[in-house]
């Protein structure tokens, strides 16, 4: 938002970019199902990196979670940016309530779905740091390794379960609320 539009455009491209391929809804209860399991398979994806990176690299869904951050953050000024614009020319930017109104609807649209996504992120990239800790500490095929694993796949479970929701969420309230 502090950036010149030209700039924030150039240095947030690739997030941006993201967001028009997963934002190119179509009206109908078909393609809203394709647009659902479009979002839902790509946040899938998303929580298989975390679960890799963590597994790798211990703190590795630190990456995958900066990126989304990121991705949040433009969604969320590109849509300041067009709404403060459609205010501007309605009232003449003489409200200052206007902006705070659309900052605060802004954060909002992004974190109905997005929180429990982040969530769900967190879940899988705890899983992965368990499971790379239970193979440097403890024998395969042991009974306390087996407990781990099926905590893991708990998780994982959970974690499949919390994107679900978010994307039945951002296909079908956000839409609706905004």
């Amino acid at each position: 938002l502090a950036l010149p539009t030209e700039t924030a455009s150039s240095l947030f491209r690739v997030q941006s970019q993201t967001i028009a391929n997963l934002n190119q809804h179509v009206t109908g209860n078909i393609a809203q199902t394709h647009l659902l399991s479009k979002i839902f398979l790509n946040n899938v994806k998303v929580m298989i990196f975390c679960i890799l990176f963590s597994f790798l690299y211990g703190s590795g869904a630190i990456f995958i979670l900066t990126w989304n951050a990121s991705v949040i953050g433009a969604a969320v000024g590109n849509f300041i940016r067009s709404h403060m614009a459609q205010f501007a020319d309605a009232t003449g930017f003489h409200k200052l309530g206007a902006y705070f109104y659309v900052t605060s609807l802004s954060i909002l649209r992004y974190a109905i779905h997005g929180v429990p996504e982040i969530f769900a992120y967190i879940i899988a990239g705890l899983a992965g740091g368990i499971l790379s800790m239970a193979i440097m500490k403890h024998d395969f095929g042991t009974k306390q390794f087996e407990n781990v694993l099926l905590d893991v796949s708990d998780l994982v479970l959970l974690a499949v379960l919390v994107l679900f929701i978010a994307s039945i969420v951002e296909v079908f309230v956000t839409p609706a609320l905004f």
